[in-house]
């Protein structure tokens, strides 16, 4: 299945999917709650070590996530990464008004970067693997569970509001959203079939 990051490719993709499967509603939940267990998967599968990352989601003392240098981030061995949006290049009022007064060479405070939120980095892989669905269904009425089950950790981590030292990763939001594009798209598919018959 193909990865998408904008909602509405993910819908278009899975509205053309539903419109070629022949698929009852019982089925189509099937398919929407093993895509979201292979959303988790891919969420859960970062590659950067604990090394990299040392303090890339910590809040600093505003409460607001930190940032990392060119520098920092070089020498962490990251691929270069975008600067945040709206930030322009680095040139300080300092830096300006020394060039004016001849008082010296000011030092650019250099870019800032951050490093994505998503997906969230296997350290010690127990939360990549504990990713399950279960069928928690009872008599007719047909139930999913997909999500880690048994890291104590994973509260912390993926957390929607994060912790008073680290900011929210936005995986649940991040989940929901898919949830929500592949969901529209079958109930709208159905419709449309609905009305031809």
């Amino acid at each position: 299945m193909g990865k998408y990051s904008d909602p509405l490719k993910l819908y278009d993709a899975q509205r053309a999917r539903f419109q070629q499967a022949k698929m009852t509603q019982r089925q189509a939940h099937d398919a929407i709650a093993e895509a979201g267990l292979e959303d988790m998967k891919e969420l859960t599968d970062g590659s950067l070590t604990p090394s990299q990352t040392r303090g890339a989601f910590a809040r600093g003392d505003s409460g607001e996530r930190r940032t990392l240098t060119a520098r920092q981030i070089k020498n962490r061995g990251i691929a270069p990464l975008p600067k945040p949006k709206g930030q322009k290049k680095a040139t300080s009022t300092a830096k300006k008004r020394k060039k004016r007064s001849g008082s010296g060479k000011a030092k650019s405070p250099g870019l800032r970067h951050l490093i994505p939120l998503l997906p969230i980095n296997k350290q010690s892989h127990d939360l990549h693997d504990s990713v399950s669905k279960q069928d928690v269904s009872i008599g007719s009425r047909q139930s999913f569970e997909v999500g880690p089950e048994g890291v104590e950790y994973s509260k912390y981590v993926l957390g929607p509001g994060g912790t008073v030292k680290m900011v929210a990763r936005g995986f649940f939001a991040e989940v929901r959203k898919r949830w929500k594009a592949r969901n529209k798209a079958w109930f709208d598919e159905y419709i449309r079939k609905e009305r031809k018959t």
